[in-house]
């Protein structure tokens, strides 16, 4: 706590000095650092969160979780005087106060008699990279943060107050109007907790293109081979067009997933992977006004393969529900008969008053949409305060399903946050 106090001191001196010197050029924040380094920038994160967690007879109590997420960085527009040659550091500290919950789902820690909230105290050096980038190219080398399209199936993890991270080698090009391409090979995965780091054994590669034909069309393809876990292959057709005041957006997606490519043998001998995924959401806008349906199938296991559809190194806080319910479903190699998410969103956004959203999630298995796992409420109310200070509050309120298959008992999580930027 020594270390994370000390952390915590530093980074409000750091975002107060910041805050006055904010109308300085970068130039005077470059004075006394190496003539090697040089058109500096600091950033400044600082999100304090409280959560809470209630599981119906699990034998758990209530979670309060109080926790501060500090992220202090530096940012390089220029390294060696070599104009494109630029670079990133990061360190995040993650401070929980007073410990009534448990933050490992794997039962090792000492607090198994809370419910969980997967925000262990820590410290990570969460970015450190180097990039070169001409005019339509840049190339990419060490930790970062790394999202593709939505998060759906490679994302940062944000909401968490530890993000994923991961290191790689990559490559993204941009020279043919309207075309995109990234290719990435991944040398570790650092995840929201220690237990899920791969730091050592990753041998990883991404690859995505998109080619926007106009605004109402993108066409994008993928191919994502994670090691030890499996190759996912797929594509997505998207765009949004406006029609007087109302704006229409949709998104069709489909993909399929086979044995890993890079491989133990060993530990993957009696692996077989056949699954497929697909989604469709159509949502318009009008006036502030939101509404917006979606409908998603993570697929079973076919004959003779040992389990459903998975996505994870996904965001999967983003998708099937805030309680986090349905993780295991969308994650857990263990799932065989998938799952089928349905759910409609409505709301309202305005500068004035912020944004508003209610979700309604309907659960059901793939194999067999009889098998109901259940429903969630999902609430959300967020509002910028200033410039660099905002709020946000969401509860998620998830009902089991009445098969007697629902992977938890009825679920309720509340969040309340602010966060401020530099």
């Amino acid at each position: 706590m020594k270390k994370q106090a000390l952390l915590i001191i530093f980074a409000v001196f750091f975002g107060t000095m910041t805050v006055q010197a904010e109308e300085k050029t970068l130039d005077s924040l470059s004075e006394g650092i190496p003539g090697f380094v040089s058109d500096l920038k600091p950033t400044l994160l600082l999100r304090p969160r409280y959560e809470s967690s209630s599981v119906q007879n699990n034998g758990r109590r209530n979670a309060n979780a109080f926790t501060l997420k500090t992220a202090i960085g530096l940012k390089a527009g220029k390294l060696f005087n070599v104009e494109g040659l630029g670079g990133h550091i990061e360190a995040t500290n993650v401070a929980a106060f007073g410990r009534n919950y448990d933050s490992s789902s794997f039962g090792t820690s000492n607090k198994t008699q809370y419910q969980i909230v997967i925000d262990p105290p820590m410290t990570r050096l969460t970015q450190g990279y180097v990039k070169y980038s001409s005019s339509d190219t840049e190339i990419r080398a060490g930790r970062t943060l790394l999202t593709l399209d939505d998060h759906r199936h490679i994302g940062s993890v944000g909401w968490r107050q530890m993000p994923q991270t991961f290191g790689a080698v990559s490559v993204s090009n941009k020279s043919i109007k309207g075309l995109s391409l990234y290719g990435a090979y991944l040398y570790e995965r650092m995840g929201i907790k220690d237990e899920f780091n791969n730091s050592y054994k990753s041998a990883s590669a991404l690859f995505n293109g998109s080619y926007v034909v106009n605004p109402a069309i993108k066409v994008t393809a993928y191919g994502y081979l994670l090691e030890d876990l499996s190759d996912t292959f797929g594509g997505t057709v998207g765009g949004k067009t406006s029609l007087n005041d109302v704006t229409v957006s949709y998104l069709g997606e489909y993909a399929w997933q086979t044995n890993p490519s890079f491989t133990d043998a060993f530990n993957n001998a009696t692996t077989y992977i056949n699954a497929n995924f697909y989604r469709a959401s159509l949502g318009a806008t009008y006036k502030g006004f939101i509404l917006k349906g979606d409908y998603e199938v993570l697929g079973s296991a076919k004959s003779g393969a040992t389990k459903a559809f998975t996505t994870p190194y996904a965001t999967l806080h983003k998708f099937n529900g805030w309680t986090d319910v349905m993780l295991a479903q969308a994650a857990g190699g263990g799932n065989l008969n998938g799952l089928r998410d349905m759910y409609v969103t409505v709301g309202y956004k305005c500068k004035t008053l912020g944004k508003f959203l209610a979700i309604y999630h309907d659960f059901d298995q793939a194999r067999n949409s009889g098998m109901n796992y259940g429903s969630e409420w999902d609430f959300l109310y967020a509002r910028g305060i200033t410039k660099q200070l905002s709020f946000l509050t969401k509860a998620g309120f998830y009902k089991k399903g009445n098969s007697g298959i629902s992977p938890s008992n009825n679920t309720t999580k509340f969040w309340a946050q602010l966060v401020y930027k530099f």
